[in-house]
């Protein structure tokens, strides 16, 4: 028996294939598996530092930030004690911010890079 190749199959499978390449990267849920190394896992894929990239939002940073509040006129009666509001003013002051990510989260990730690289967009959550 002679096998004859469909020229059409090969046309469409082409197409297919090149049609793919123009498609967006598609979102994906992972799951937070470890804080500390940070180890993400989306489908059977276990992600790490190398491969991830993640909003200091997440993680730990520190920023600096000032504060101005004028003076609101008036007191202030609480309980037993009156205050007077002054002015505050607060420069230049380094704030910390501690990870807010726990193992179990769901995080929104794209891939980028041929899948090499993955972003981490947010955490997400289901409602209750």
């Amino acid at each position: 028996m002679i096998q004859v190749n469909d020229p059409y199959s090969s046309m469409l499978e082409t197409m297919k294939n090149e049609g793919a390449k123009l498609n967006p990267p598609t979102l994906t849920i992972g799951t937070v598996i470890s804080v500390n190394p940070l180890i993400i896992s989306t489908g059977d894929l276990q992600l790490n530092k190398s491969n991830i990239l993640i909003s200091e939002r997440l993680m730990n940073y520190k920023q600096n930030m000032s504060i101005s509040c004028p003076t609101i006129s008036g007191t202030v009666v609480a309980s037993d004690h009156t205050a007077q509001l002054k002015d505050i003013n607060i420069e230049k002051q380094e704030i910390k911010f501690w990870c807010i990510l726990k193992e179990g989260d769901l995080l929104a990730l794209i891939p980028i890079q041929d899948e090499q690289i993955y972003v981490v967009l947010e955490k997400v959550v289901r409602i209750p």
